[in-house]
């Protein structure tokens, strides 16, 4: 699976190491000191686990293409900036793994289409559900 991770912080950090170690597809977005240290260094975790992993970071978004998951863990006052480094991104689906009052409306914003009836619905990626457990193309 191809999954980007918007943040590469604490949180983001311990996803992209962990996701890494089991054999994901996975890039972390992070700002260019952060990335450079990543790159050098990979990603340590410490505590329950012990390890480092070697994780594909970028700082420049623009260069990403598609994801099948987009994971978003940057703090909520920068969510809105994040968001837009990544709106040329293709997703397949995408988790938020934050904490604040205004992120879910955030985080839906760049996902969802208006419509004439003022309704909104999902952006469409061309697949659909027939049910639970089962997808169409």
């Amino acid at each position: 699976m191809t999954i980007v991770i918007l943040g590469a912080g604490a949180l983001g950090s311990l996803f992209g190491a962990h996701l890494a170690q089991a054999g994901e597809d996975v890039t972390l977005i992070a700002r260019e000191a952060r990335a450079h240290a990543i790159r050098e260094q990979g990603v340590t975790v410490a505590g329950l686990a012990n390890f480092t992993a070697p994780v594909s970071v970028t700082a420049q978004p623009q260069q990403l293409s598609h994801a099948e998951a987009l994971l978003v863990t940057v703090k909520t006052y920068d969510m809105e900036s994040a968001l837009d480094s990544v709106a040329h991104l293709k997703v397949d689906g995408a988790l938020s793994v934050q904490k604040g009052l205004v992120k879910d409306e955030q985080f839906a914003r760049p996902f969802w289409l208006g419509t004439d009836s003022g309704r909104r619905r999902p952006k469409s990626n061309g697949r659909a559900a027939a049910h639970p457990g089962t997808g169409r193309l």
